[in-house]
């Protein structure tokens, strides 16, 4: 970033500085932003050959 002198004259010097402040946090925050990422949900998946019936054996 370059301020020329001639920028800093008293009735310029407040505008200029406000300008730098802006450009520097602005940089700031851009290089430092939270990164979104999207969740994408898919359903789960599930491999059945034969279905099993649970219970007690009889004998």
């Amino acid at each position: 970033m370059t301020i020329w002198e001639c920028r800093l004259k008293p009735d310029v010097k407040e505008q200029t500085l406000h300008e730098m402040e802006y450009w520097i946090n602005q940089s700031f925050l851009q290089h430092y932003r939270q990164k979104t990422y999207e969740i994408i949900e898919n359903p789960p998946c599930i491999a059945i050959d034969n279905i099993a019936k649970y219970g007690k054996k009889k004998n």
